[in-house]
């Protein structure tokens, strides 16, 4: 396990993959979140907590959202990473709103 900040860990695997395939910070932060969150959790949760929205999309369990530290210190890694690679600037924003919304949609 790879700390990845604050205590947070990624799996080596994941952490390996994200670092050395990514060349953009949305592509790292999909990578981790798989590496961070376990399996169960991505399928559970949501990344805001709220339920989806699209048709056919009643769930038998409550919609809780993903850990709020764990989504924190992939977006300060991402983006930290990104930067010491002199790769484009990305916001959080913009790495929340498409990377981590197809990812907690899968």
């Amino acid at each position: 396990m790879t700390n990845i900040g604050n205590s947070v860990y990624c799996r080596n695997v994941i952490y390996d993959s994200a670092t050395g395939a990514s060349k953009k910070a949305t592509h790292i932060a999909r990578r981790l979140i798989e590496g961070v969150f376990t399996h169960e959790s991505l399928i559970k949760c949501t990344l805001t907590g709220q339920a989806p929205r699209g048709k056919d999309t009643k769930s038998d369990f409550a919609i809780r959202p993903l850990n709020k530290r764990g989504k924190d210190v992939i977006l300060d890694f991402a983006i930290r990473y990104a930067a010491t690679k002199n790769w484009p600037k990305q916001d959080s924003t913009v790495i929340f709103k498409f990377k981590f919304k197809e990812q907690s949609e899968d």
